[in-house]
């Protein structure tokens, strides 16, 4: 049995199966944050479609999960991700000439997968990681 701590700071007890992640939460953790009015979101079933304000648009499904970047993306226009193979999000801040939001996946690799980046809007970054853990059902740890 190990304890996990959420972004609230609510520690919490789970027990990890072999090459599993816990698939826990914490409630307060998962008060909804705001959808900002320049991001689409629609649930279909079991499929979840955000669209983002500079033009991203993430697909999840609990099998799989891709991001279509717009075309002025020089690379990593198309990303294509398994759900077993993503163990965290995180949204990250860049601030070179202008302050910037990405979104990265943590893979069980050990990996980094940068997802969407070009983020202007630090609550739309938080909204959509914080939308597609709870889609996914990705535990939020700090």
């Amino acid at each position: 049995l190990s304890t996990a701590t959420c972004r609230c700071g609510l520690r919490f007890p789970f027990e990890i199966e072999p090459d599993k992640l816990p698939t826990v939460k914490c409630q307060k953790a998962m008060l909804p944050t705001p959808q900002p009015s320049n991001t689409t979101v629609r649930r279909n079933g079991q499929v979840l479609e955000i669209g983002m304000s500079h033009g991203s648009r993430l697909t999840a499904t609990n099998i799989s999960l891709e991001v279509k970047a717009p075309s002025y993306y020089l690379r990593n226009r198309n990303i294509h991700l398994q759900v077993e193979e993503i163990s965290q999000l995180y949204t990250k801040r860049l601030s070179k000439k202008r302050i910037t939001y990405q979104i990265i996946a943590i893979l069980h690799s050990g990996k980094q997968q940068q997802l969407v980046r070009g983020l202007t809007n630090q609550e739309e970054a938080f909204f959509v990681e914080q939308s597609v853990e709870n889609f996914l059902i990705i535990p939020v740890l700090i």
